[in-house]
């Protein structure tokens, strides 16, 4: 694709580019924040995700992606610094690639539930994430057994494996659930202390909204066959990329002492560490709600 001048493009799967010399270089997906993506954005990210869970073409790699994060140890995952943040990255990366196979301009949002941690769960309005028309993900869940009846995501329609639990999926609010407020997070992002950031980030945002939204998200044989824990995930690393921009030796931060890989994964966390470069060639950068697209530091490049 050619390009004139020094203007912003989007090359045909809608990555961010820099126009030098006439060619697209330093081309990067973009994350939105998914209750300020139009509809059109919204159906498009809900459509690959069930067009990956439920078409026989797609499905078996779908299964495969999402056992993937089942057969870590969540002692390991869960309880351990070295990899938590990185693991998570790669693994976001990996069902980000396949969601593309489907529609290449699909990225995987993020949702910023701190700003409404008082109403999170609210599905009434019509930009609401729990919204049960095709731009949502539907509902909470029914009982007696907590499917989900309504929306793109609902019973007899998305479906867990049999060996992760067959049947509906299942969600359970738990509506006193005390989510951190979006105050609590920037004061986090605006720590120094990496160790103090990553712990909140792995003992607190992380673990409270799977137990706040429950039903298989409280699983961890089952929580990533949910659409939420990709956008949960999603905001987790928004909120790593955060902090790594708050200073330019932040993006190093602590990872380059670990010296063992990753299980399943084949990569060492040094090599997860810079969105802007990323394996394969990959870029990622995050839009901030009301801005364009997160800084590129393209000048780094040029």
């Amino acid at each position: 694709m050619y390009c004139n001048g020094t203007k912003d493009y989007y090359d045909e799967c809608e990555r961010h580019c820099m126009c030098y010399d006439g060619e697209l270089l330093f081309c990067h997906r973009v994350r939105k924040e998914f209750t300020h993506m139009n509809f059109e954005e919204r159906r498009r990210f809900v459509k690959a995700m069930r067009t990956g869970a439920t078409n026989p073409i797609y499905r078996d790699e779908y299964r495969r992606i999402c056992k993937i994060h089942s057969k870590m140890p969540t002692k390991l995952l869960h309880h351990m610094p070295q990899i938590f943040l990185p693991w998570h990255r790669w693994y976001l990366l990996e069902f980000e690639n396949f969601l593309r196979q489907i529609d290449c301009r699909v990225t995987i949002p993020y949702w910023d539930w701190s700003k409404d941690a008082k109403h999170w769960a609210r599905a009434t309005e019509i930009g609401d994430i729990w919204n049960p028309g095709l731009h949502g993900l539907g509902g909470d869940g029914d009982m007696p057994n907590g499917c989900v009846r309504n929306g793109p995501f609902k019973e007899r329609i998305f479906v867990i494996p049999e060996t992760n639990g067959e049947g509906c999926l299942q969600r359970n609010f738990n509506l006193s659930c005390p989510l951190p407020s979006k105050a609590t997070v920037q004061k986090m992002i605006n720590d120094e202390n990496f160790t103090a950031f990553e712990i909140f980030i792995r003992n607190t945002i992380h673990p409270t909204f799977h137990d706040c939204v429950g039903g298989h998200m409280l699983k961890h044989q089952t929580a990533s066959f949910t659409p939420e824990f990709w956008i949960h995930h999603s905001f987790i690393d928004k909120l790593w990329t955060d902090w790594q921009m708050k200073r330019d030796n932040h993006t190093f931060e602590y990872f380059t002492d670990v010296a063992f890989e990753m299980p399943l994964s084949g990569l060492f966390p040094w090599e997860l560490l810079d969105n802007h470069n990323l394996p394969a060639g990959i870029r990622i950068t995050y839009e901030q709600p009301g801005n364009h697209v997160q800084d590129f530091r393209l000048n780094n490049f040029v």
